[in-house]
């Protein structure tokens, strides 16, 4: 499975552009995807941007006031060229519909048809491929629309919704409302292969209902099986995903936190997206993530109550290093002190 992030698309519109041969005057999206790897190209480039049917009906949205340098298409004499522009190409039905819209369009000058990731380095339907990404894949912003879901499994808290709070984590009265009101964070269109998540079996009602509720089509649902939360504080999470992953025939796991995310992909070797820096773990990206999670444990371990930093610093120190611990207080307590400059609470 190949991962690319709205960072990553970022990176890869700017370093495709820079290969284009003539800078455009004009960036025209493919809808919908290919929208905003236009706006992103319009915004990088400070030229108008375009819908393919917008342009058709007249309809450009231009530079924005707060910029104080002139556009490239304020200077032009003649015909604007044109870059049309898809986030992907693979069957090339988009840009061929594309193609044939823009033929119908007079008063534009040449026009150069590009996507910013193709399966290889060139498509027949696309005059330029930005980067190439072979299948499968999937995108940050169509990952829940994706058929592939129906190989997947997914991590229900921090994921469909957010965490609970520590006041509604009470194994009782608070947690169960948590359950049933708590809002949706990212609702997946497609069927799931599995719902994969350390709430307890018991809450098993309460937890159907609320993915019932939001529109949720799923396989299969894993719950732990324990008897109450002070039991699940001492089991080790991660093993129950990691298990039940290895036991499947999906091919991704998404997981919100990134120590799960790390311990899930290291007992299966197989990948995990993380949520919490959307990267896909793999064997390449498998360290900077166990480095992500050393450094949010020790920046939770600086941030304890009095009492008990002496021994969170033993920790983090055992986590980062000492010279690490000691940069990062340093961080903390500047940021503490423009917080209260700023008479923020």
């Amino acid at each position: 499975m190949h991962f690319r992030s709205y960072a990553d698309l970022h990176d890869d519109v700017a370093r495709g552009l820079s290969m284009l041969p003539d800078r455009p005057d004009l960036v025209v999206g493919v809808p919908r995807s290919g929208l905003l790897a236009a706006g992103i190209a319009s915004i990088i480039l400070n030229v108008p941007l375009a819908s393919i049917d917008g342009l058709a009906a007249g309809h450009v949205f231009g530079t924005g006031k707060t910029k104080q340098v002139r556009t490239r298409s304020a200077e032009v004499d003649g015909p604007p060229r044109v870059l049309v522009l898809d986030d992907s190409v693979s069957t090339g039905l988009s840009l061929r519909e594309a193609r044939a819209t823009i033929a119908g369009i007079a008063g534009l000058g040449p026009v150069t048809f590009a996507a910013v990731y193709g399966e290889a380095a060139s498509h027949p339907e696309a005059d330029t491929v930005f980067a190439a990404v072979p299948q499968p894949r999937m995108f940050q912003w169509n990952f829940l629309h994706h058929d592939a879901l129906g190989r997947c499994m997914i991590d229900i808290d921090g994921v469909l919704c957010r965490d609970p709070l520590a006041v509604e984590n009470d194994d009782g009265p608070n947690y169960r409302r948590f359950l049933s009101e708590t809002p949706p964070l990212l609702l997946p269109s497609k069927r799931v292969a599995a719902l994969v998540t350390n709430r307890l079996e018991k809450y098993r009602p309460e937890t159907e209902a609320w993915l019932a509720r939001h529109g949720v089509v799923y396989d299969a649902l894993h719950m732990l099986d324990l008897p109450d939360a002070e039991a699940r504080a001492e089991a080790d999470l991660s093993a129950f995903k990691a298990e039940t992953y290895r036991r499947s025939s999906a091919l991704l796991f998404i997981e919100s936190e990134i120590g799960q995310a790390v311990a899930i992909a290291e007992a299966t070797d197989r990948p995990v997206l993380c949520t919490a820096t959307w990267r896909l773990k793999t064997t390449h990206t498998g360290a900077y993530l166990a480095r992500q999670a050393r450094r949010q444990a020790a920046y939770r371990a600086l941030d304890l109550p009095r009492r008990g930093k002496l021994a969170a610093r033993r920790i983090a120190g055992r986590l980062l290093g000492e010279e690490a611990v000691s940069a990062l207080g340093d961080r903390l307590r500047r940021s503490r002190d423009t917080d209260q400059a700023g008479g923020k609470t």
